[in-house]
This record gives C-alpha cells, structure tokens and sequence, in this order.
C-alpha cells in the first residue's frame, strides 16, 4: 500500500481531478446538456431549489454520500484518492465556471458545441487517468465498480446503463439539466474512460 501513495501518483490524481472537474463546468456552461453524473448533481440541485453556483457545493455532498455507500458495500475500492476526489472536485467546478464566465466568450451554437467537445475530452481523460493512477476511484466510478462485480459485468457496460439510469431519475423525474449532449456522454464514456484509463496505465505503472 505504501508504494501506491507516492506524490508523482497523488500529483497525476489531483491533475485528473482539475481536468473533470474542468470538464464538468464546461458541458454544463454548453447548455447542450450535462453528462449523466452532473445530471445527478443538478437533479439534486434542482430538487432543493438551490442556485447554478451551488453545483460545486451539491457534487461534494453527494460524492460524500456515494463514498459511504461503497464502503458500506465494497470498500476495497474507496483510497486516500477518493477521500481526496470527494472533497476538491466540487471546488474545481466552482473555480472553473467563475473562470469561464470571466472570459465573455460569445454565446452562440459553435461556441456551444467547441465547449462541449472540449469538456467532454477533459471529462473522459480525467476519469481515466485518475483510475489509471490507482489510488482509489473516485465515487460515481466506485459506484459502477461495485455494481459491475456485484451482477458480473464490464466496466464500459455497467457504466452506459448507470448513466441511462442517472438520466432517467435525475434528468427526467427530478429536473436535471438534459440535452444532446447527455445522450451523447451516456453512449460514449464508457468505452472512451476505459480506452484512456488503460493508455495512462501503461504511461505511469
């Protein structure tokens, strides 16, 4: 366990975490649509009448929420890196939307679909370098892994079909942001977080 906490891996975890949470913030400033795991945060937000600013501030809460339901139910996967994910990630999102609406970028269909690519580049990269690093998954990932050993499925399979039941119950029950771009990162974040987790593996193991 020692050899895993090494500060080249805690610097790569923190990096993938400013790059999903950088992600994150740029899909929902598109306003083509959340990727299924925001959709959860802002069906959350949403539910409590809460600001846009406060998605930050509901990631954590419920990053928090889905840490204790793995540790309940698999805590092999929880490490010193998802204690970190769950605590920074929020705060990433909050910093790079205020960042982003400093710079008055013109608001119009191309820039919508520019941020949305680039946010979901950022996403998938992310995710996948943070599991590549190998110091605990961060917790929506966790979740899927759980679920993925408890029913005897793949990664990429068990993330599409949490992500399609995320927007069904965040997005369209409890008023998360939906649109083009949700069904797009449901479909495609599965295989994609899988192709660069295991790029990044090869790179830092």
């Amino acid at each position: 366990m020692k050899k895993k906490f090494t500060v080249k891996k805690i610097i790569f975890a923190l990096f993938g975490i400013f790059l999903v949470g950088t992600g994150i913030a740029l899909n929902s400033l598109s306003a083509l649509g959340n990727d299924a795991i925001a959709v959860m945060y802002d069906g959350f937000r949403v539910l409590f009448n809460l600001d846009m600013d406060k998605l930050g501030f509901v990631s954590n809460v419920i990053n928090i929420i889905m840490v204790i339901v793995v540790l309940l139910f698999a805590k092999y996967h929880i490490n010193i890196g998802t204690v970190i994910y769950t605590f920074v990630l929020g705060f990433v999102i909050t910093f790079m939307t205020k960042i982003y609406s400093m710079l008055n970028i013109p608001f119009n269909i191309y820039t919508q679909i520019a941020t949305a690519i680039l946010g979901c580049l950022l996403l998938y990269i992310g995710v996948g370098l943070y599991i590549a690093v190998d110091i605990g998954l961060d917790p929506a990932t966790a979740v899927v892994m759980m679920i993925a050993d408890k029913v005897k499925i793949n990664f990429s399979r068990c993330k599409i079909m949490f992500d399609f039941t995320s927007i069904i119950i965040f997005g369209l029950i409890m008023g998360g942001k939906i649109g083009i771009l949700t069904i797009i990162t449901a479909a495609t974040a599965g295989f994609s977080i899988q192709f660069f987790s295991e790029k990044f593996k090869k790179l830092i193991n």
